[in-house]
């Protein structure tokens, strides 16, 4: 580690929201013996959460969903609503579909499953979201991309798709509530990629709208 370059360099600021005490005491002990972090709270409870975190604006939100009053996504939600701007990283022991996507339509940058990912993993996914990636744990990314890959012994795509594969692939995980910096980071491609991709498509359904795009494609 260069001390140096890390001391020269503001720190990320970050908030925890955790209730498994042990856990919480580790992840906080690890990242705050990094310059590179600065922990700025931690709460156990959701209500409370809401309000520090958007008190405290910190750059990372580390958030738990399974909490004693409400639920992570509902705390990120609710700091989106009341203006919270910063990175959104779901720290969890939930590793299913549902959770993720709800907790992207909630206003989630990560998620990031606590039995795949260490304590060095954080680090880099805290890292990740800030530069403006969408990190995710490995399962979760290979489950969906596998949702969307074609089945053995399925026809090829049909020539006469107004679609070409790459824009087929970024419409169904679109459907699946994905946001484009998600698309980007499962499909590893840029962000920019798949925008220019989502203005062809809707280009080709003559369409201005997701939700429009996705009527008239799976209705043809």
């Amino acid at each position: 580690m260069n001390t140096r370059d890390d001391a020269a360099r503001a720190p990320i600021t970050l908030y925890l929201v955790e209730d498994n005490a042990p856990y919480a005491h580790e992840v906080i002990g690890h990242l705050s013996a990094s310059s590179r972090f600065k922990v700025l709270g931690h709460d156990t409870q959701g209500r409370a959460a809401v309000h520090n975190i958007v008190r405290v604006n910190p750059d990372v939100a580390m958030v738990d969903i399974n909490l004693p009053d409400i639920s992570g996504i509902a705390v990120i939600a609710r700091a989106r609503h009341q203006g919270y701007r910063g990175e959104c990283l779901m720290l969890t022991a939930l590793d299913d579909d549902g959770s993720l996507f709800d907790s992207i339509r909630a206003g989630a940058t990560g998620y990031i499953v606590k039995g795949e990912t260490g304590l060095s993993g954080i680090e880099t996914a805290i890292c990740d979201v800030v530069a403006g990636e969408a990190p995710m744990s490995r399962g979760l990314a290979r489950r969906i991309l596998a949702g969307i890959a074609p089945r053995p012994g399925h026809e090829p795509p049909d020539s006469a798709d107004p679609l070409s594969e790459r824009e087929q692939d970024i419409l169904k995980l679109l459907s699946k509530g994905c946001a484009p910096r998600d698309v980007a980071a499962l499909l590893s491609i840029s962000y920019e990629t798949v925008r220019s991709h989502q203005k062809h498509i809707y280009h080709k359904l003559q369409v201005s709208s997701i939700t429009e795009a996705l009527a008239v494609y799976f209705n043809r």
